[in-house]
């Protein structure tokens, strides 16, 4: 081998052509299109699979898995990917999931393309020892994630209560058992006011 070539990665609409979008709601869908560069495409390289494809946030340790490692979607109900072999490009298109979306961020979406010489349409394994192998590049393109603005629902008396809980770092599991043991007070207490006032109008009677 030669030169092994490389490929890139990019933003792209229904007909794969490059796309300006750069920011993505919670509502929208993710399309990247991935293709052998400038020199590669000059000499003939065409596209051959798409392997470790996946999506993560900048300083997260989270990832959603689209494509394995073997080049299998992880999930077909929330990514679609467009990759015959011998393709001039090759598409995924993702929803991402909900956590992407919990602060404005960066994503990144990142994986493999297969290369190989030649429009050859048989599907088999490209690797070093086969004179179609064109190289296997890592590819890489990002998106800032726009988080949602969740309206603050909490009432005044909750706003009371965790800021007692906050004063006094209470562990959520603390949180939880204190919810608890006041929610069954309050049942107690209700259950007793309404035994008192069936005793007082037996009483009446």
């Amino acid at each position: 081998i030669d030169k092994v070539y490389s490929a890139e990665a990019f933003a792209c609409d229904d007909d794969n052509e490059p796309s300006n979008i750069s920011t993505l709601n919670e509502t929208d869908h993710v399309k990247i299109c991935i293709k052998p560069n400038k020199q590669a495409r000059e000499v003939g390289v065409y596209m051959n699979a798409l392997e470790s494809f996946s999506y993560a946030l900048a300083n997260d340790d989270r990832t959603q898995e689209a494509i394995d490692s073997y080049g299998r979607i992880v999930q077909e109900n929330i990514t679609k990917v467009d990759c015959s072999v011998g393709a001039s490009v090759c598409s995924i298109d993702s929803t991402l999931k909900g956590w992407f979306f919990d602060e404005d961020a960066t994503m990144i979406a990142t994986g493999y393309a297969v290369l190989q010489f030649g429009q050859e349409r048989r599907r088999v394994q490209v690797n070093l020892d086969n004179l179609a192998f064109a190289g296997r590049d890592q590819v890489e393109t990002y998106f800032d994630t726009i988080g949602r603005n969740p309206k603050d629902e909490k009432s005044p008396t909750r706003k009371w209560f965790d800021n007692i809980w906050d004063r006094y770092e209470l562990s959520d599991t603390h949180l939880t058992i204190l919810y608890i043991c006041g929610i069954v007070l309050i049942v107690l207490i209700s259950l007793c006011c309404c035994a008192g006032c069936l005793f007082f109008f037996l009483w009446g009677r």
